[in-house]
């Protein structure tokens, strides 16, 4: 069960059926239902999506990559610290999209790497972002070096009923793989793409 509200409250102060047997007859059921378990919450389960990074040269995103890379990659280096090799890197770029039942609220991003080393850059938004063109220095965004086994954990604050989330990685090894769990009041629904 997942309980879409505009009011995280909603989650607790729930009760529960104790009768001797099952019943769908709201009068019968009346005097076994309690409310006497202040444990009980219900909310919507966080999402997972998964996003990889391969160093294979892509001719059709590689402009845009390259592009992307020279507004970023000084902002990244000031945030993560050096690059942890020399040479050609990995990077990628996708879209994560979320969906709520309800305003999206609080909402906490786990980012956890489970193969290789990469830093990471997030710009969260409402609206559809051309980053090739996008002022990262005039929005916020989230930046963090992560290493494979470790997390780091994100927290924001989502208005309306769905957002973005758009993910650049430069990776330090032939294969990255990261996987992000959305956990938000009423989230229904992730899913990820990459940026063209």
């Amino acid at each position: 069960m997942c309980v879409h509200t505009s009011d995280i409250i909603d989650s607790k102060g729930w009760g529960y059926y104790s009768g001797p047997k099952d019943t769908k007859d709201p009068e019968e059921a009346y005097p076994h239902w309690k409310h006497d378990d202040g444990s009980l919450a219900v909310k919507c389960v966080p999402k997972t999506v998964h996003i990889d990074s391969r160093k294979v040269p892509d001719s059709t995103r590689g402009p845009m990559l390259r592009k992307l890379y020279r507004r970023t990659g000084r902002l990244i280096r000031e945030k993560c610290g050096p690059p942890l090799v020399p040479g050609k890197l990995n990077m990628d770029a996708w879209i994560v999209n979320a969906r709520c039942g309800g305003d999206c609220h609080k909402t906490q991003i786990t980012l956890s790497l489970s193969n290789g080393e990469a830093d990471v850059l997030i710009v969260a938004a409402q609206s559809e972002l051309d980053l090739t063109k996008y002022c990262f220095r005039c929005h916020s965004f989230w930046s963090s070096r992560l290493l494979s086994g470790k997390e780091s954990t994100w927290s924001t604050s989502v208005p309306g009923l769905s957002f973005r989330m758009y993910v650049i990685i430069v990776g330090y090894a032939d294969y990255v793989s990261l996987n992000i769990k959305i956990d938000s009041a009423n989230l229904v629904d992730a899913s990820t793409h990459k940026l063209k």
